[in-house]
């Protein structure tokens, strides 16, 4: 284990790992909000964007600055970080490729995917699902519960709570289990192979979800 975080660096992790649970995965949150909003706010775009509206806030001003810094590990060989994510990406496609042979079905994830963008413009399904959205994920789940929190817990401990709790939060059906555990593994573990920074994480996460985004608006 590492040095221990200091109390203000726990109390904005804690705050945004607490406000994004509440607002992504407790469904009467979802509820509630899917009725406090205008009638023409109503589609499924509106709701997510609404959902992760405050999560993302907090997450770029508790950790903006120093995920900003993380980007500029692009600066030293660039060329050697952009195979490390080819490979990574390569990886990736290969454990979509399995678990989409396994299930056989589209993922409920896609599925609610394409529904949020059928009333969107194109631009905005990006900035969500694509920059903001995976740059809100690799916070928690890789920045905050894996690095922060292997300062006080046994860093295999860490690392399980890590894939573990990616993995659940993206489950809205039997098939997202299978579905959803490459990316589990793979995006934590090009974290680690990368010296766990975001950077490399969210670049895989962020070109992943590009291709769901594009796949929605049948573009590919």
């Amino acid at each position: 284990m590492t040095s221990p975080e200091s109390w203000t660096t726990w109390l904005k992790s804690g705050s945004l790992v607490a406000v994004y649970f509440i607002f992504i995965a407790f469904s009467p949150t979802q509820t509630l909000l899917g009725r406090l909003l205008p009638r023409t706010w109503q589609s499924g775009f509106a709701l997510n964007a609404s959902l992760y509206a405050i999560p993302i806030i907090l997450m770029l001003a508790f950790f903006g600055r120093e995920n900003l810094g993380n980007f500029r590990i692009f600066r030293d060989r660039p060329w050697q970080k952009l195979g490390q994510i080819g490979l990574s990406l390569i990886l990736l496609l290969l454990g979509n490729l399995i678990s989409g042979l396994l299930v056989g079905k589209q993922s409920a994830n896609q599925t609610g995917l394409d529904n949020a963008t059928t009333t969107t413009a194109l631009w905005a399904a990006i900035l969500l699902f694509v920059i903001l959205g995976p740059l809100l994920e690799e916070t928690i789940f890789r920045k905050i519960l894996l690095t922060k929190l292997a300062t006080v817990i046994p860093r295999w401990l860490a690392i399980g709570v890590s894939c573990l709790g990616f993995l659940l939060i993206h489950v809205n059906a039997p098939q997202d289990l299978v579905a959803y555990a490459p990316l589990a593994i793979i995006f934590t573990g090009i974290y680690l192979w990368c010296g766990e920074n975001i950077a490399f994480s969210w670049t895989v996460h962020m070109l992943n979800n590009l291709v769901g985004v594009l796949v929605a608006f049948s573009w590919l």
